[in-house]
Order: C-alpha cells, then structure tokens, then sequence
C-alpha cells in the first residue's frame, strides 16, 4: 500500500551488497588479515594479537586501536615500542587491502531488478538511493540497465566532484515546450564514499578504473573516525542531500542491510520520523543499533527474518515480505 502511494527513496548498508559476493564484516576482517602477511606488516598482526577475542573484535576495532596508538606516537613516542610511522604505513595497508575486497568481479543481478523496479514505482520524480557502501555495485547495474546515476560528479573519463548537479533533474522537453523527467534516472548518495573517488589537490575525482592508493581514496574507513570525517566534503553535502530527498512529499524512505549503528546517519532518520506523515520501513535480520529505539515509532515498519514491528507492535511470525 505504501509503495503504490507513488514516490519513494532508498538506503542501502553493507547488508544490501551481500547477495552480489561482497564480504559482510566478520568475512571482511578474515580476508584483510589473510592479504597481509606477518612477516610485512608484523605491527598490524601484533595489534591484531591483542585485541582478538574481545568484544566486536574486527577490521573496526583494529583500525581504530592502530590510529589511537598512531595519535599516541606522535605526542608521546616514548610509550610505545613502534615509531609513528610504522603505525601510519600500518593503516595504510588495513585500508588498501579493505579497498581491494571491493575492486572484484561482483553478481549485479539482484541489483539490476532493484534499479528497474525502483524507476518503475517511481513515475513521479526519480528515486534518490543512498547508501554506506564504497561497492560499485548500483552504478554497474544501472550501466547495464540504460539507468542515469546521477551522483554528483561530472565530466567523462575524469569526473569531477560538483555538489550542484545532485538538484538537477534529468528529462526532456515536449513538443509543448513542457519539461518532461526521464523515469529511468536515480540520484545515487554514497555517504561513505567510494572505491572510485581519490583526492587530487583541492579536486575530487571519480574514476571508472580506480588507481590503486589508499592514501588518496575518498573514503569513511569503518573506524570513530567517521563522524568527525563525515562533516567534511562531499560527505556532509550527500548527507544534506539525503536528508533534502526525504523530505519531499509524504516520505516513505526504505532501509535495507544498514547497521543502524553509525549516529551520523542515524540522526537524519530520527529527523525524518519526528514528521508524523513520513513512514521508515527496515529490512533487517534482526533489530540492532539505534533502530531497537525507533521501533517505538508508529510509523516504522520493521520486516525481520524471524518477526515483523508494525505500530510499535511485534508480530512474531516470518513476513513473506523478508
């Protein structure tokens, strides 16, 4: 009933890229660790040593000990045995070999049903997917499906970054000199950044083959960083855009494979329930993070494996929606 009330937007988490081949994090911190090897990188693997076995122990946690200690090195070097240096090369090579779990031959064909399904119930005005995965995944299956992605570059083979275009609205004009949108379009937000965007002085550029330099990447690594990294751009741009699409109308914005556990995007979500017309629909495994708070909205819609949440109410039962 929802979706036939017309428009629509969308935002996908790490969850929504599995079904294409690409690690979720427990696969993820495995594989980082298998690409560096002890005798190379002997200061990621000692952090490793101490922090596995704990709580939420992963390629998070690892990071975000390794720029701790950096941070300590530099005001305090005499604390610890590795000099700053070793520990930001250490980083460097955590966040390249993250990178490199992305730059693979992914399936795209879920996500190439997604994005024609997505411009069909989207008549009105093109629908705006957001998302927190650095993947190329939507970009790929809107290549192949003839969909405009528009996502706030310009340019050909050297996209520049330009915040402007994402208020544009690609169409045509009719023999009546009317404006016309084009159905098949999509307004992609990648609020993490991405594989293909790198820094070049004061540009940043996305590029169809990504170079490989983690240094340059325009990317939220998954470390407490990334709230301070998020209001820098164009991340806090494709935030403000995000929370600008959801305001439209009477917003129906659907979750899928998203965490609920980064605020900086959470915040914008609590805004846009506290309009009592806007609904949030998540699909999840199971409620976590900030959302077990939101499912006392009533207009949230949570859709789990094992049970559904409607009206602030638990339906205990599978949903042929999930």
């Amino acid at each position: 009933k929802l979706l036939t009330k017309g428009h629509f937007n969308l935002f996908l988490g790490a969850g929504a890229s599995a079904c294409a081949g690409l690690p979720m994090m427990a696969d993820l911190t495995a594989k980082v660790l298998s690409k560096l090897p002890i005798a190379d990188n002997p200061v990621v693997h000692d952090v490793w040593n101490r922090i596995e076995g704990m709580p939420a122990s992963n390629v998070e946690s690892l990071l975000s000990q390794l720029h701790f200690m950096a941070a300590v090195a530099e005001t305090n070097p005499e604390m610890l045995a590795a000099p700053k240096q070793e520990l930001v090369n250490a980083i460097h090579a955590v966040q390249e070999a993250i990178a490199e779990e992305f730059l693979v031959d992914v399936d795209i064909d879920a996500h190439r049903r997604l994005v024609n399904n997505v411009c069909r119930l989207n008549a009105t005005r093109p629908c705006t997917i957001a998302g927190s995965n650095y993947d190329l995944v939507i970009e790929q299956a809107c290549e192949a499906e003839g969909i405009w992605c528009l996502d706030g570059f310009v340019g050909t083979a050297k996209r520049r970054w330009a915040v402007d275009t994402l208020d544009l609205t690609v169409g045509s004009i009719d023999a009546k000199n009317r404006f016309r949108p084009r159905q098949k379009s999509v307004n992609y937000l990648k609020v993490h950044g991405s594989i293909s965007w790198t820094a070049e002085g004061d540009d940043i550029v996305a590029y169809a083959n990504p170079p490989a330099n983690a240094v340059a990447r325009r990317m939220i690594f998954p470390t407490p960083r990334k709230i301070a990294e998020s209001f820098g751009e164009p991340y806090s741009g494709l935030l403000r855009q995000f929370t600008k699409a959801n305001d439209i109308g009477n917003g129906l914005l659907i979750t899928v494979g998203f965490s609920y556990r980064d605020d900086h995007i959470v915040e914008p979500l609590r805004q846009f329930l506290s309009k009592g017309d806007h609904t949030l629909v998540a699909f999840v495994r199971e409620p976590a993070g900030a959302l077990t708070d939101l499912l006392a909205f009533r207009n949230v819609i949570c859709i789990a494996e094992d049970a559904s949440w409607i009206d602030g109410n638990r339906v205990d039962e599978s949903s042929s929606l999930w």
